[in-house]
């Protein structure tokens, strides 16, 4: 199976399988392709199929999120803060998949530099957060947005996710990473979980870069048998 498209396509085609090793090879058309950069695909796409071998895969994990809407899949990331403003704020008729990137990072940076405090609880099961955030990031993959780096070494199939959580005194930190975010690892923590609770009051939900406006007490969870293998 080939997946040909950025990251709403790739996750669209890997949500519905069944619960089975299965090969998906990735031909990374997109604006950003945090899944194929998180999974090592690289290059001129023209390029991938002749590098394609069932003897090199790399686990992808496929996750779920229980709230008010339902029980919605995802793959990248699902939060709240900073990456859900800049989706209003970035220009949405860019000429190439290099000016939308370079759009969208700026925009995140105009985000973060404006961006008013919100209260968040975060549960797991070994841990628990609550307080002032910019930005709540329940990540299944290392990048988010416009290829952000947010959880440095997070793995793709790992069966955990990588949580992150900004706080006011870490604005200006991030701001000077968010500079040259491909030059240096994020210098916000992460911490991981299985399975996580996210309350939010008064913000919207970022689900596959879309937001959803209302308020909500959301449930993240992962399935750690609920995987499969993508082969490149």
């Amino acid at each position: 199976m080939i997946a040909a498209g950025g990251d709403g396509t790739v996750a669209d085609v890997v949500s519905p399988l069944d619960n089975v090793d299965r090969p998906i090879a990735i031909l990374p058309l997109g604006g950003s392709n945090n899944i194929a950069h998180a999974l090592g695909v690289g290059g001129p796409w023209r390029d991938l199929p002749l590098r394609w071998s069932l003897e090199a895969w790399t686990r992808l994990d496929r996750c779920e999120a229980d709230g008010p809407w339902g029980c919605r899949p995802f793959v990248e990331a699902l939060g709240s803060g900073v990456l859900t403003d800049a989706v209003d704020e970035a220009d949405d008729e860019p000429a190439s998949a290099s000016e939308k990137q370079a759009n969208g990072r700026a925009a995140f940076r105009a985000a973060l530099s404006n961006a008013e405090p919100f209260h968040c609880a975060v549960a797991a099961d070994e841990w628990s957060w609550e307080g002032e955030s910019l930005i709540v990031e329940v990540m299944n993959i290392g990048y988010a947005g416009s290829r952000l780096a947010l959880a440095h070494g997070a793995l793709p199939g790992d069966g955990l996710f990588d949580v992150v959580i900004v706080t006011p005194d870490q604005r200006g930190d991030l701001l000077r990473w968010a500079e040259r975010p491909d030059y240096g690892p994020c210098p916000i923590p992460t911490r991981q979980a299985a399975t996580v609770r996210m309350t939010v009051q008064a913000r919207p939900l970022r689900w596959i870069g879309l937001p959803i406006n209302r308020r909500f007490s959301t449930p993240r969870k992962k399935s750690v048998s609920d995987r499969l293998s993508a082969g490149f």
